[in-house]
């Protein structure tokens, strides 16, 4: 099965499987929120990542732990390097 990443930028846009992908993962643009940390506001970097996979090949978890590893990675990068 492949997967592919597509890009979106400020848009909300529908992405659709396409054979032969068995997924495809949705990345916005970076964006400066502001958040309540330990009763500070802070303003921080926030993205929107979508995953559609067709469960068929890929079961729930499969797609959950896909984007807690990217999530993982994005929020870390030095660890990429290692």
């Amino acid at each position: 099965p492949q997967a592919c990443i597509m890009a979106v930028g400020r848009g909300r846009q529908v992405c659709h499987i396409n054979p032969p992908q068995a997924c495809i993962m949705a990345v916005g643009r970076g964006r400066q929120v502001v958040m309540l940390r330990g009763g500070k506001l802070v303003t921080t970097s926030m993205m929107t990542v979508t995953l559609s996979a067709d469960m068929r090949v890929y079961a729930g978890d499969v797609g959950a732990k896909l984007l807690a590893a990217f999530k993982a990675n994005i929020e870390a990068p030095a660890k990429m390097m290692m």
